[in-house]
């Protein structure tokens, strides 16, 4: 197999032996003669149309089939043999016998998406079949209500047609990406009108996620209709039925408020092998995310989902979805034993629809300066820990930004408590990623309104991306131009780096970086009018001058604008970061009482009564009285000084900020501190402070958190005992010398045995070149 088109792409490459998803090698052969069948159905069904015989049926075969190769959505090698075979007979159907080239090729194990040399016109190609996956989602949906496009469907059959060139070429495979992005637009709109016609247009709504006493059923995946269907059957039969994942946001919608529907279960789709086996009822899936469950019994599918064994939902004689069997399994099962309230209950429903009526008011936030940007954070969960970046930047923030959030990403932001700006809340959850829409719509009147072209607007996207439906929607963007998207948590493997400096270099897309980093960028993309800082001042803050008791408007970070006697009686217009106060005078003097950067004091009488000589950020040392004349021992962030009251006398601090450094530990004679792995690294990353992992013999940690081999520590040669002077603990190390570690490993193996894990295998390696490898994490 070689299958790279999700976020999970094993080592940064491909899957090859079997999919991170689960899939298998079959399966991943299945879908690639899938994929080839429809490329060809696709150049039988372009002839056709261009003959003026458009084929209604070739054009369902299509989507279904799209939908179906796409991540996490049919694992069933049944199913997509079926597909396959459905994609034939509609070639044959319109009269071409003969399969294409690259069908033939598939069938010999040729994969459908391994660009020819990796070059960067296959890499656009693959890029924007995997973005026509994504619109066939989209597609999937809106047919199910009724509603068709034409010309979406022409341009998936062109495009299908296009991928057979033997001979792609950059330029045009470019333009074929954002049409495709074009296509994809419409086909959002057509699906948001069939929403609303359906169910009414979303309101803001409580999503109550407690549970009831009685059965229970669960509705995953992404199909409102299949979820209407389930309520009507659901409906006097004394069976609950409760959401999960992406279908959250169905509570905003009117039509779909009733009595059956119950509450929310669960979080993101990579926590649903767990939630599942919590959940005491049936599951649904109609659709992506499904994962391999843990009791097929209980798990059914519809539409284009599907799992080996689990059992596939049948069809009414009106052409309904038949969920007699998931009703009978919840009342079998029993369900929850009593009422439970749960916490307390996010809001969703802000589609565009409700936002734009609320224009005016949001607008004259924004003039006033009491929004000072619009910050979307929307697309897909996943499982890796670097996710964490989006709710981090959520937390960074400032209390004048507005966050916007689409797709199971939310799930990252739903704990958290940002209020509001002047009642509106600085939260708003715009629906799945197939609401997508609602940012687009958003975006293009905020344009119209402040009268400035989309990539002048106080707007910043961090997209985070898993599957085809976020490669669809990132291309729609770049068709309307909008600029600096952050996207993350890593860049997708199928493309090309060419392909990648053309888009930084065109639409500045750009990977997800540090998020305090990133912040500050965000909050430094003023607009016209706003107020600007005073050149070379350190960004932070603002000027004394422009700062006195009559200067209304007098900014904070990346000059958002204030006005006087604001935020709790701090002085007119003084403000810090993210509009924590200084106090008189600010920026450059640093008299006693300065704030300072995130309200840490760099001098006396701040901060719960810290003394002076108080540090910055991270513990990073500055002894002995470098960076430009700073006292001996005095930090600040990145070497930025607190003040001169910092000096020798200064007694040491209690009690302290875990991101500082008392005064004892900060003589000019202290050595540099050791950074443990899971401390702030100085790069400025954060995660959990945590006791000191014990060192593990003979190996140290260096200033990149990597493992070197340097024999014991020399802080515990010969005393048993070490002690981490930054916090003041003693313990009892216990292990042997590395050499004693091997004696437990007698032959059969014959020489020392290797452990390594990927950071350290290299630097091992070199020690024993003959011994065995026993690897912790396999790669």
């Amino acid at each position: 197999m070689f299958c790279r088109q999700c976020e999970w792409t094993q080592g940064g490459t491909a899957c090859l032996k079997q999919g991170s998803c689960g899939k298998t090698d079959e399966t991943a052969g299945l879908q690639d003669l899938l994929l080839c069948a429809l490329k060809g159905l696709g150049r039988a069904a372009a002839a056709a149309r261009a003959a003026g015989k458009p084929d209604p049926e070739a054009d369902r075969v299509i989507t279904d089939g799209l939908y179906a190769t796409m991540t996490n959505v049919n694992f069933d090698p049944a199913a997509v043999a079926g597909l396959t075979d459905r994609a034939v007979s509609a070639r044959k159907a319109l009269g071409v016998a003969e399969g294409c080239p690259e069908e033939k090729a598939c069938m010999a194990g040729a994969g459908a998406l391994s660009p020819e040399g990796g070059t960067a016109a296959g890499s656009l190609r693959d890029t924007a079949v995997l973005g026509l996956k994504g619109m066939a989602a989209y597609l999937h949906h809106a047919r199910a209500l009724g509603r068709e496009d034409p010309a979406c469907d022409a341009f998936a059959e062109e495009l299908l047609s296009r991928s057979l060139d033997p001979d792609p070429q950059p330029g045009d495979w470019l333009e074929l990406a954002l049409r495709t992005g074009e296509a994809n637009l419409r086909a959002m709109e057509i699906l948001d009108e069939a929403h609303a016609a359906a169910f009414g247009e979303p309101v803001p709504s409580e999503v109550p996620l407690g549970h009831r006493a009685g059965p229970a059923a669960l509705m995953s995946g992404h199909d409102m209709k299949e979820l209407s269907d389930l309520l009507d059957q659901a409906e006097g039969r004394g069976v609950n039925v409760y959401t999960h994942c992406e279908m959250l946001p169905a509570h905003g919608y009117p039509g779909l408020s009733r009595p059956a529907l119950a509450g929310h279960f669960g979080t993101g789709w990579q926590n649903q092998i767990r939630e599942l086996r919590e959940f005491p009822g049936p599951a649904v899936f109609s659709g992506n995310c499904i994962q391999k469950p843990s009791d097929l019994s209980a798990v059914f599918t519809t539409g284009p989902a599907g799992w080996p064994g689990c059992r596939r939902l049948g069809r009414l004689p009106d052409g309904r979805t038949d969920y007699g069997p998931v009703i009978e399994k919840a009342l079998a099962t029993g369900g929850f034993a009593s009422d439970v309230p749960g916490r307390p209950a996010p809001l969703t429903g802000f589609n565009w629809r409700f936002v734009l009526g609320q224009a005016e008011k949001i607008l004259g936030l924004v003039k006033a300066g009491r929004i000072a940007r619009f910050i979307l954070i929307g697309g897909c969960d996943g499982a890796r820990s670097s996710r964490s970046y989006f709710t981090r930047l959520a937390e960074l923030a400032p209390s004048d930004t507005v966050i916007l959030t689409l797709g199971c990403g939310k799930f990252r932001l739903l704990d958290l408590d940002l209020g509001d700006i002047d009642g509106l809340p600085r939260l708003l959850d715009m629906g799945q990623c197939n609401d997508s829409l609602s940012a687009v719509k958003v975006a293009a009147a905020l344009s119209q309104a402040l009268d400035l072209p989309l990539d002048k607007l106080p707007l910043s996207l961090a997209v985070s991306w898993h599957e085809q439906k976020a490669c669809a929607v990132l291309l729609t963007l770049l068709h309307l131009g909008v600029r600096n998207v952050r996207l993350g948590p890593t860049l997708p493997a199928f493309v090309h780096p060419d392909v990648l400096a053309v888009l930084s270099e065109r639409w500045g897309l750009r990977p997800t970086g540090v998020p305090e980093d990133d912040i500050r960028a965000m909050m430094a993309g003023n607009w016209p009018g706003s107020p600007q800082p005073r050149a070379g001042a350190e960004p932070d803050v603002r000027p004394r001058a422009a700062c006195g008791p009559d200067a209304p408007g007098c900014g904070g970070i990346a000059g958002r604008p204030a006005t006087g006697g604001v935020r709790a009686g701090r002085s007119p217009g003084c403000w810090g970061r993210a509009g924590r106060p200084a106090t008189v005078e600010v920026w450059p003097g640093r008299p006693p009482g300065w704030g300072g950067i995130a309200g840490r004091p760099g001098t006396s009488g701040v901060w719960a009564g810290r003394t002076p000589c108080y540090g910055g950020q991270a513990g990073r040392p500055d002894t002995g009285g470098v960076r430009a004349g700073r006292p001996p021992g005095c930090w600040g962030r990145a070497g930025r000084p607190a003040l001169e009251t910092c000096g020798p006398d200064a007694p040491p601090a209690t009690g302290a900020n875990p991101d500082v450094r008392p005064r004892a530990a900060c003589e000019p004679d202290a050595p540099p501190r050791l950074r443990w792995p899971n401390q702030t690294s100085r790069h400025g990353r954060r995660a959990a402070r945590a006791p000191p992992p014990r060192l593990r013999a003979p190996t140290r940690t260096t200033s990149h958190g990597r493992w070197e081999p340097t024999g014991l520590h020399p802080r515990r040669q010969g005393t048993g005992q070490d002690v981490d002077r930054a916090r003041g603990r003693t313990y009892t190390d216990t292990r042997l010398p590395f050499g004693s570690v091997l004696t437990k490993f007698p032959p059969p193996f014959g020489v020392p045995l290797n452990l390594s894990n990927s950071n350290c295998r290299m630097r091992m390696c070199h020690w024993f070149p003959n011994a065995p490898s026993m690897s912790t994490n396999p790669k």
